[in-house]
């Protein structure tokens, strides 16, 4: 049966042999639908957001072909002359088939583990070429001066310095006010790490040992585990409640607590009484009322009177209060003469 046509996604070309590949039989699509010089494209915007490292293994999962490190120094010869890096990695790829006389491989036959493909890389994001000179010396220095270059006769190596630094973050990560004292035991303790993991990969599980004591020792004396914390830094509500009480100062149940909050915190106590509260509030009410063409009250119906819960206004009244009720010729509304209900 002959095979069904197909067309590149981008720029309508018909797909073939030679610009294009099936895909493994297993899929329901058959074929990459995108031909070559497009592929390219795809992977130039994505070296342009990721690095071409990066950018590079992951058009080879996407397209479906094999992801071979050892191959990138031959796919820039074949990327000369215009075809580009993508191209000249598909033709260089395609070639080492062919040399071993197999079928093309697709992705899976290649370096699948992303953690295995940058491993020596700084990171996966940033790619050392991408990295300015000057960058790339800081990150060095900013390396050296917290760990040093290692053993002379056994210098860290990239995997070394990741391992320190992930040790690191895990004990500084809930101490952002530790002294300089408890950062030199840190780093000490990071490097014991990193000596008791190459111990165990040796099978050297004595050595182990001694520094697992080690460590264990330099974070007691440093209270740099969690239970070994000092437990006077932590203060309990009753000794707040007895340092109060030894001072001789009296402390209030709720109720009393509420009022002082509310006659001292908030505001201080109103020199005027409730009842010339109600008298201002009833002018506010007619003034309004007589705005809108309706019969003013005489007196302040009971449901709009303030009530005094937080006893925040003054229970008799001041001379310049009584002067004003005298002038203005003012009854008062609640029961008392002084205007106190």
């Amino acid at each position: 049966m002959a095979e069904e046509k197909c067309k590149c996604g981008l720029c309508g070309k018909d797909l073939t042999e030679s610009n294009s590949w099936t895909f493994a039989e297993k899929l329901s699509i058959r074929r990459v639908p995108f031909c070559v010089t497009c592929q390219g494209k795809f992977y130039q915007w994505l070296s342009s957001v990721v690095g071409y490292k990066l950018a590079m293994f992951l058009t080879c999962a996407f397209f479906n072909i094999p992801y071979l490190p050892t191959l990138f120094d031959v796919a820039k010869e074949y990327g000369k002359d215009g075809k580009g890096p993508w191209v000249g990695y598909v033709i260089a790829v395609r070639k080492a088939d062919k040399e071993r006389g197999g079928k093309p491989r697709g992705f899976e036959q290649g370096l699948t583990d992303i953690k295995k493909a940058f491993k020596t890389y700084q990171s996966l994001m940033v790619d050392d070429e991408m990295l300015s000179d000057e960058e790339y010396q800081n990150g060095k220095k900013a390396q050296l001066d917290l760990w040093g270059s290692g053993p002379k006769n056994n210098p860290y190596t990239p995997d070394d310095y990741e391992f320190l630094n992930e040790q690191y973050v895990a004990l500084t990560d809930e101490r952002p006010t530790r002294n300089y004292q408890a950062e030199l035991a840190i780093r000490k303790i990071c490097k014991w790490a990193l000596e008791q993991e190459k111990c165990i990969e040796r099978k050297e599980f004595n050595d182990a040992q001694k520094l697992g004591q080690l460590i264990k020792n330099e974070m007691e004396s440093e209270e740099l585990r969690r239970k070994d914390a000092k437990a006077s830094n932590m203060v309990r509500l009753d000794d707040i409640v007895l340092a109060i009480e030894r001072v001789g100062l009296n402390i209030p149940d709720e109720d009393e607590l509420l009022t002082m909050l509310a006659n001292h915190s908030f505001h201080p106590r109103y020199n005027y009484t409730r009842d010339a509260a109600d008298q201002m509030l009833l002018q506010i009410i007619n003034a309004s009322r007589w705005n809108e063409g309706q019969a003013e009250w005489d007196r302040l119906p009971e449901q709009f009177k303030i009530h005094d819960d937080l006893d925040e206004f003054t229970e008799v009244q001041e001379p310049a209060e009584k002067t004003l009720y005298r002038e203005l010729q003012l009854v008062p509304m609640n029961k008392g003469s002084d205007g106190n209900g």
